[in-house]
């Protein structure tokens, strides 16, 4: 039967090795689990073992290493991919968990900052779902005829607000620029010419 140092060995050998094949993405599970060995390979008994971990018996820096390392990795990720809202809702999230000090903290602070994140990312999937309403609402101006035109004007405009609202900054132009272009279904000549229209139309 297998002593607790032994244990403790196997198991943080083997998360620590799993953890080594992609190292760029477990950056703070390495260093924890990297002093669980230490302190292992420094323990002469298990309640020799138990009396150096002190805190860390609760393996609390293990879960918090998890999750500071997971958010800072859709932090990367959303940076690389210009998704602000997304950027800002993983960066309140790796925030969070590396202020952390305890389990509890874990459960409640993360709790509240996964609530604050989903309700940014759910204000930035707004802006591109009124994005692809404004294209469609352009389109449609364009291909009625005229006695028609006046009520797609109203959706082009209403569109329009509901976009100023969640993003002040935007214009035309920002469907060039991500997290716009991903989706625009046109291309560059049709929404430049669907850009002359809902510049005129909205002034």
């Amino acid at each position: 039967m297998l002593d607790v140092l032994q244990e403790s060995k196997l198991y943080f050998t083997a998360r620590l090795k799993d953890c080594q094949r992609t190292p760029h993405l477990h950056t703070e599970q390495i260093k924890v689990l990297s002093e669980y060995l230490k302190i292992i390979a420094a323990s002469t008994s298990a309640d020799d073992y138990r009396q150096k971990l002190g805190q860390m018996v609760t393996m609390f820096p293990v879960a918090r290493a998890e999750l500071v390392d997971k958010y800072f990795n859709f932090m990367r990720l959303y940076e690389k991919l210009g998704i602000p809202d997304k950027l800002k809702a993983a960066k309140d999230r790796y925030d969070t968990a590396c202020s952390a000090k305890n389990h509890g903290d874990l459960v409640n602070l993360m709790g509240t900052a996964q609530v604050n994140a989903a309700q940014v990312e759910a204000s930035g999937n707004q802006k591109l779902n009124h994005a692809v309403t404004l294209i469609q609402c352009v389109v449609a101006y364009m291909t009625e005829i005229d006695a028609e035109k006046n009520d797609r004007l109203g959706g082009i405009l209403g569109a329009y607000t509901e976009l100023l609202k969640l993003d002040p900054t935007f214009t035309w132009a920002s469907y060039e620029k991500t997290p716009y272009s991903y989706v625009v279904f046109f291309d560059k000549e049709r929404m430049a010419r669907l850009g002359e229209v809902f510049n005129k139309v909205r002034q």
